[in-house]
């Protein structure tokens, strides 16, 4: 009776997982017809081949960033070339996210572009006319 009752468990948990998974699924292109944009495409390339969004979101992401500077208070090798330092700044990224509603019974698409560049393409739940 206990290895029923764990079975049922396990089965209710992995349906579980499969549905909230179900709601989103991440691409590197999107089907505009008979033509496709991929990860890289300017946006108005995107909006030349799949016409204008249903919704348009922006937002502005800090994010710190690191980068290698010369350290002059530092001399290395032979030749006395200067060390680098790693230093961490902090930048802001615009970000747009594009929602292309295809109708009903259809899944949502939502394209996620970082300083005017396709970074990432998701699919949603469905759709409403």
């Amino acid at each position: 009776m206990s290895y029923l009752r764990s079975a049922e468990l396990t089965l209710a948990i992995a349906v579980s997982i499969v549905s909230i998974g179900a709601g989103l699924a991440v691409a590197d292109s999107l089907r505009c017809g008979n033509r496709v944009v991929s990860v890289g495409d300017s946006r108005n390339r995107v909006r030349t081949l799949c016409g204008e969004p249903d919704d348009v979101v922006r937002r502005t992401d800090t994010r710190s960033l690191i980068r290698k500077v010369p350290d002059p208070g530092c001399l290395t090798g032979a030749g006395q070339q200067p060390c680098t330092a790693v230093e961490t700044y902090t930048r802001d990224i615009p970000i747009e996210q594009w929602t292309y509603n295809p109708g009903a019974g259809r899944l949502l698409k939502h394209l996620f572009f970082e300083e005017g560049a396709l970074q990432r393409v998701e699919t949603g739940t469905h759709g409403a006319d």
